[in-house]
């Protein structure tokens, strides 16, 4: 039988190849019937077991794999692992054939060398796992058998699997499960999940043309085209074609430890989607047959998510690892990137940040930078607002010490309206070059057809099969009829708790009791408490919608997160704006009740609350995000020394293990940049120093975070990322709704618009109503007008559009050249 066609053919219907002895699905009874061989690599302390180490199997043949590496190691102590790897190579498939290729070519091509590599891995220190589950030790035999079923499931797909117990700070035993994936698995998973990488490249320079914006101010857009890559969807049989394809060490360094952990992370979450139930009246064949489908067959596609076991304490943490320490001498590229991203700090190395932590960080760092960027033209412009309201207030005498009131003098002056002007149509520029940017970035990093190749989520479920309109295979599909009950209900949901968020919590602050500083401070204390409340509630809600991709997820949990947010921390101030003055005086008509503006002038309480509100949020995030997880992480570093002793060296997957957790969707980073633009965008006419603090407090968050993801956080998984997302849309609906604020406030409580206006009409209500609406109305439609014939300007510029077909065209011809070379090959051999 050839298992190497048959492990490809398996690759495409159940998404990773499996152990040749078990090419069959196996069910949850299967499992518990199964037995695994364990191998001691190290005994350590054998009387209570600590740091003792032994790698599990499912065959003997791996077993008998295991010894002989173990044989070779034990008589020859000074070896590598790559003369490991080529000993066992050559002892399977001869020195002549050996010789001709790489060991990368080696381990893809030879059916017998499938797990060779990673488990020659697990006796060199040197080479880090590449992924770790964490558990326990307990009594609990139900958790035992499930712990146990699923690590059968990992070796089933392909994956090596090492167990060391140590003790935890408490003195407790717990187990570090080492996962090592197989270069020949990598590939295969990489080709399923259609991954691009660079082919090498002969005679194919070409010059960059860029026509970057020269202003007074760099870095304003990013559209620096790489024309000297060409880029293909992974496939195993063309591994040389790829760039390092080709290397003495492909098997080591072909895949980025970023694209590595995001291999090993699907391989891990879609393992339980190879386990089928079958009815007692089905076509026995089809238990021993992937491609034979039944009516009654029901894929089990929650019992061993990983989400569940961790649910379910099954195991406790499950994280991939840094590259090593941050210390220059270990030579890694978390090293690297601590000395020229952090000590530095001049440069943000994109290319670097993007192979270590993976397209979908990466890119919320280029985000940050470009915004950045973008804040310093109207941090420079509100200053100047600033300044020439507060001489002009003073020249004319209207500011005191002792009234609060007249801070409304110095914001509220001649340049607020064009000041205003300025910022929408900056706001406008700002996403509209931002759209350009990451068009640039997506053919640059390979993620240009991300979201179309995406696949399911392990999370997903069907309820019953279909043929593909698409495909003409068959697949689990979750009808609209089901997906339209669960979004009604989701949206009744998010709907009256958003009605519970908007009135219940403010009434009481609100009611003109307190002086706006105190109610601006309970505002955000209130604001910061409910924000972890509603983000549990619209995970679960996002869950219970079951979302086919990743992407779809992440964008109906961001759109619920913004909801809420708007609902949460714009709503105090736009009471203001729309209710405090006007109405509400009237509504509870009570005459021991103030309710009008505090110094009666809605534009110095909106100035005080904006204030509080915005600087005071930027703070308390800086605190929790940053300062808290690097005091944890250094108080967990002695506490470690304290158990393992000063002088031992702790162990990567140890370290790791005691840093804090990354942030998940529902508190992502972008959520912080999200809130900033908003108060940026709404209410910049009553703070013109708001742009300036939200660019000190970026400066600030961008060092911190580069920080944070070094040195106090574990490593994320390496995902990919096409665009922003659901935020993208979120900051457009901001900057459209924010021309409508801005001219509300400018039109009812600008004191200098008034006067204005009263130099060509009288003091009537009326007459000032109707002009004040008039403004309102030109205002807006000259803004939108501008925002509607930006929308229209295409976001991919022609050269980008020439680039992509370039790339096609080029890569179409390697492959199909390597393609003949194939072709000519077999006919060869056959001759």
């Amino acid at each position: 039988m050839d298992t190497s066609s048959m492990s490809e053919e398996v690759a495409i219907n159940v998404a990773i190849p499996k152990e040749e002895e078990y090419n069959e699905n196996i069910s949850t009874s299967k499992l518990d019937s199964i037995n695994l061989y364990f191998k001691l690599l190290d005994s350590g302390d054998e009387r209570e077991e600590i740091a003792r180490r032994e790698i599990l199997f499912l065959n003997k043949n791996n077993v008998k794999l295991f010894e002989d590496i173990q044989k070779w190691i034990n008589k020859n102590d000074q070896t590598t692992l790559e003369e490991t790897i080529e000993y066992q190579l050559m002892k399977m498939i001869g020195q002549d054939h050996r010789s001709k290729t790489t060991i990368g070519h080696q381990l893809l091509n030879n059916p017998k060398s499938r797990k060779v590599d990673a488990i020659a891995k697990t006796f060199f220190t040197d080479h880090l796992p590449d992924f770790i589950l964490k558990y326990p030790v307990d009594d609990d035999k139900e958790k035992q058998k499930k712990r146990y079923n699923f690590i059968k499931l990992l070796l089933h797909v392909g994956l090596v699997v090492e167990e060391e117990t140590k003790s935890d700070d408490n003195g407790k035993r717990i187990k570090y499960v080492k996962i090592f994936a197989p270069f020949k698995l990598l590939c295969h998973c990489a080709q399923h999940m259609k991954l691009k990488f660079p082919l090498e490249l002969e005679n194919h320079k070409i010059e960059h043309k860029t026509r970057p914006i020269k202003w007074f101010l760099p870095n304003l857009t990013y559209n620096t085209l790489n024309l000297n890559k060409v880029s293909a969807p992974f496939r195993s049989k063309y591994l040389e074609k790829f760039k390092g394809g080709n290397e003495k060490d492909s098997f080591l360094k072909f895949f980025s430890s970023a694209r590595r952990n995001l291999l090993v992370d699907y391989i891990m979450n879609v393992a339980n989607h190879t386990i089928f139930t079958f009815n007692e009246n089905e076509d026995k064949d089809a238990e021993n047959n992937p491609d034979v489908v039944t009516k009654n067959m029901k894929r089990i596609s929650n019992e061993f998510a990983m989400s569940t076991l961790l649910k379910e304490k099954i195991f406790t943490d499950y994280y991939p690892l840094h590259d090593g320490s941050v210390i220059c001498e270990d030579n890694n590229l978390r090293a690297q990137l601590n000395d020229s991203w952090i000590k530095n700090g001049k440069n943000k190395p994109l290319d670097k940040i993007r192979e270590y932590f993976g397209e979908k960080l990466a890119l919320y760092f280029v985000f940050l930078k470009f915004y950045t960027n973008w804040l310093t033209i109207p941090s420079i412009v509100g200053v100047i607002v600033f300044i020439y309201g507060l001489i002009d207030a003073f020249s004319r005498g209207l500011v005191s010490s002792k009234n609060i009131g007249s801070v409304s003098s110095i914001v509220d002056n001649a340049l607020t309206v064009p000041f205003a002007l300025f910022m929408t149509l900056w706001s406008t520029m700002f996403l509209e070059y931002w759209k350009g940017a990451n068009c640039t970035l997506q053919y640059n990093w390979d993620v240009t057809d991300y979201e179309e190749e995406e696949l399911p989520r392990p999370e997903f479920y069907g309820t019953v099969r279909r043929i593909s309109p698409i495909t003409g295979k068959e697949e689990v599909f979750f009808p609209l009829k089901e997906k339209l009950k669960k979004f009604i209900i989701s949206g009744i949901i998010i709907t009256v708790s958003a009605g519970v968020l908007l009135i219940f919590p403010k009434v009481w602050i609100h009611i003109g009791i307190y002086t706006s500083v105190t109610t601006a401070v309970v505002s955000l204390i209130v604001m910061l408490t409910l924000r972890m409340l509603y983000s549990n509630l619209a995970l679960r809600l996002t869950d219970f919608e079951n979302h086919r991709t990743q992407t779809a997820y992440e964008d109906s949990l961001i759109l619920k997160i913004f909801l809420f947010d708007f609902v949460n921390f714009y709503t105090a101030l736009l009471y203001v704006i729309l209710l405090k003055q006007q109405f509400v005086k009237d509504l509870i008509n009570s005459p021991d009740v103030t309710t009008g503006c505090e110094y009666d002038n809605c534009f110095t309480e909106l100035t005080v609350q904006l204030a509080i509100i915005m600087i005071g949020k930027q703070a308390f995030g800086q605190i929790s995000e940053v300062l808290i997880p690097f005091v944890k992480s250094r108080l967990n570093k002695d506490t470690i020394k304290q158990v393992l002793g000063e002088d031992e060296e702790i162990p990567q997957w140890v370290d790791d293990d005691h840093l804090d957790v990354p942030p998940p969707i529902e508190d992502s980073e972008y959520i912080e940049i999200v809130i900033q633009f908003g108060f940026i965008s709404l209410f910049c006419t009553v703070f013109p120093l708001a742009p300036l603090f939200a660019w000190i407090n970026n400066i600030v968050e961008s060092r911190s975070d580069a920080f944070k993801y070094i040195n106090a956080m574990r490593r994320p998984v390496g995902c990919q990322a096409q665009d922003i997302g659901m935020w993208e849309k979120s900051l457009t609906f901001l900057s459209i709704f924010g021309v409508l604020s801005n001219t509300i406030i400018i039109a009812f409580y600008s004191s200098w618009l008034k006067a204005q206006f009263l130099k060509y009409i009288d003091d009537d209500d009326t007459h000032l109503l109707i002009v004040r609406l008039l403004f309102i109305i030109a205002f807006e439609h000259f803004v939108y007008i501008i925002k509607v014939v930006a929308y229209f300007i295409p976001n991919e510029s022609e050269s980008l559009k020439e680039a992509i077909a370039r790339e096609k065209y080029l890569a179409n011809k390697i492959l199909k050249n390597k393609e003949m070379h194939l072709v000519f090959e077999k006919e060869h051999t056959e001759l």
